[in-house]
């Protein structure tokens, strides 16, 4: 019997146009996106899962390739949910940009390794030593190794995979229960849609999972039939019933856990919501089975019916252009207009009950979801709370909500109490008031300090003048940040809301105050 391989989970992340997808073709010898849209933009919008076998070393690497754009962030943190290593791309001509920054802290907080690959390093303005500089602001006591590439001229690469072999995960999860996470869908003939699963414990094999879900196959990547897979591997399935869980759900105990309470992936959230009218109800319907199929492609983008016009809430302009090109693929439609989302919540606390069920639901004037058992409020939350108040926010799109939950043996009954406690009051949507909204005119590289500092874009022209929402303990940062790369020549003033219709509201969970804006007196559908 042949020793089992070793497997390792590397994610190749970076900043947008750094060199990550030529950097995989240049290891694998393919290029791994293959979307209309990616090879007309140019830029990676899916997470990729990419087969590397290194067999004099018994060593299976999959490389998982990612996004760069801050649009698609999504499929980044998805990534890093199942990274064993991360290959932080960085261009030697360009050095630190807003996604390096980003990928660097959570990479640190998930205790995931960091090897540097400096790209493109056959440019003649290209060199190491501005990546070095800033690794040592950043841990001045923490050494990365920094490999240097040029996929254009296949340097380095070879370096690059034996620093890579010599890693080793150990697993120390397979003998436990079942857990897997969700990192993508295909489709396969022969075989319907097929899942592709990261296993985080445990070993599967064809059986159900379920009472109603049975793994009917198990293939590899290159799909090839399996009797089972155990932790680390990276396995394709397919399953009795149609799939309709979202990118990052986690399989564990018996039930399939949301996105929305744990992990890279919950941080997250939608930035910018835009309104669809589609008049012919075939194409309307269409339409919904359009962007819930797109839902499969990329993460961290959601949808709802409201009076017949479809809000579609994405992180920003790139992705709901992917989103547009694809319904322009089938059907006609008018995008009536756009806003920032904002935080939707309630407008006031409620009580309800519901069979087993006593809830109790408070609003929150910022994008979180949190859950506290008992009349104390000291007890961890049950899984079937987690799962019960999963699916009434997807019936109501709530951001904004505590949930105390006094009693409940299911999370059918958790969820129809919070529901009723959810009726009993009104949606509201939020502008914070600790934010502040600034005009900047005259400065054209902004982006990379925009999503260091997690800024939204509330508005930007042709004329490159922006309207930015800034959270108030970042502003003195920003400011001297926008200084320093403008050489102090940025114009910015301060931006007044128009308060009229604008409620005071206090958050009790957090003591955060708040312009609410009532939005709406019916509930979403």
């Amino acid at each position: 019997m042949s020793e089992t391989r070793r497997v390792l989970n590397v994610l190749i992340a970076g900043h947008a146009q750094h060199g990550k997808s030529s950097l995989i073709h240049a290891i694998c010898g393919v290029f791994p996106d293959n979307l209309d849209f990616e090879l007309i933009r140019g830029t990676t919008v899916t997470l990729k899962v990419i087969e590397f076998a290194l067999n004099k070393k018994n060593l299976i690497i999959n490389f998982l390739d990612s996004p760069g754009h801050a649009d698609f962030k999504g499929a980044i943190a998805l990534g890093l949910s199942f990274a064993d290593l991360l290959i932080l791309v960085i261009a030697g001509n360009e050095g630190f940009q807003a996604r390096t920054y980003w990928l660097y802290q959570k990479a640190n907080e998930m205790n995931v390794p960091i090897i540097i690959a400096a790209t493109k390093m056959d440019l003649r303005n290209a060199n190491t030593e501005i990546i070095e500089e800033e690794l040592k602001k950043l841990n001045p006591n923490k050494f990365f190794p920094i490999l240097k590439t040029s996929a254009k001229l296949v340097s380095g690469i070879d370096e690059l995979i034996n620093k890579i072999s010599i890693y080793t995960k150990i697993r120390t999860n397979v003998n436990e229960n079942l857990s897997f996470i969700i990192l993508g869908y295909e489709y396969k003939k022969g075989f319907g849609e097929i899942l592709n699963i990261g296993l985080i414990s445990g070993t599967i094999e064809n059986n159900w999972i379920t009472d109603k879900i049975k793994i009917r196959h198990l293939l590899s990547m290159d799909g090839k039939l399996l009797n089972k897979a155990t932790e680390g591997q990276i396995v394709k399935v397919s399953l009795n019933v149609n799939a309709d869980f979202d990118l990052g759900t986690i399989y564990r105990k018996g039930k399939f856990l949301p996105t929305s309470f744990s992990g890279a992936l919950s941080e997250i959230k939608p930035r910018k919501e835009f309104f669809i009218t589609i008049d012919d109800p075939t194409r309307f319907k269409i339409g919904i089975d359009t962007l819930e199929k797109l839902k499969k492609v990329i993460p961290s983008f959601d949808f709802y019916v409201n009076s017949g016009t479809i809000s579609v809430l994405v992180l920003g302009d790139l992705q709901f252009e992917f989103i547009k090109k694809n319904l322009e693929e089938l059907i006609e439609f008018q995008i009536t207009g756009s806003k920032i989302k904002g935080i939707i919540t309630i407008n006031s606390i409620s009580e309800a009950k519901f069979g087993t069920a006593h809830v109790r639901i408070v609003p929150r004037c910022e994008n979180s979801l949190t859950i506290s058992r008992g009349i104390n409020e000291l007890t961890e939350p049950k899984l079937i709370d987690i799962l019960g108040v999963s699916v009434a926010r997807q019936a109501f799109h709530i951001d904004g909500l505590h949930v105390t939950i006094y009693s409940g043996k299911n999370e059918e009954d958790v969820a129809q109490a919070i529901a009723k406690a959810i009726e009993k009051t009104k949606l509201i949507k939020i502008i914070p008031f600790q934010d502040v909204i600034v005009k900047v005119e005259n400065q054209h590289d902004l982006f990379p300090i925009i999503e260091k500092y997690g800024i939204e874009v509330l508005h930007q022209d042709i004329n490159q003048n922006f309207f930015l929402q800034i959270k108030i303990d970042s502003f003195e940062l920003f400011f001297n940040s926008l200084m320093k790369i403008s050489n102090g020549t940025a114009d910015i003033s301060l931006f007044r809301f128009d308060k009229e219709d604008l409620v005071l509201a206090v958050d009790p969970g957090t003591r955060h105050f708040g312009f609410c804006l009532m939005e709406q007196g019916e509930l979403p559908s």
